[in-house]
């Protein structure tokens, strides 16, 4: 799997405090959705202290890894894109679909 950055979404994500010490999740939140199958992607900053043993490094040129869990990349295609859209929203799509055009970005690290 890869997922690359547009240079708004680089800019964004920086923009929120991440760090050499950060790790980014691509997680399918399934909280209050109603079941496993249904979800919607998100963007959860962590610390890599924070990640499970299913969780499986991605390809991508972020300024820190992605991670995702191994049961939740047959959500996705193999080719992302995260774009910042014109109201500050990040945006996910691949090739054939859009995941999302309001991908919440929740930072997770304690501070």
């Amino acid at each position: 799997m890869d997922l690359q950055f547009t240079e708004p979404a680089l800019q964004a994500i920086m923009n929120r405090g991440v760090d050499e010490h950060a790790v980014i999740k691509l997680a399918y939140d399934t909280e209050g959705c109603g079941c496993a199958v249904n979800g919607v992607p998100a963007l959860w900053i962590m610390t890599e202290e924070d990640l499970s043993s299913s969780d499986e490094l991605i390809s991508s040129n972020a300024p820190c890894p992605i991670f995702i869990h191994r049961q939740h990349a047959v959500f996705y295609e193999d080719y992302l894109t995260l774009d910042l859209t014109a109201d500050k929203s990040f945006r996910l799509y691949g090739r054939g679909q859009t995941y999302s055009n309001h991908v919440r970005c929740e930072d997770k690290r304690l501070r």
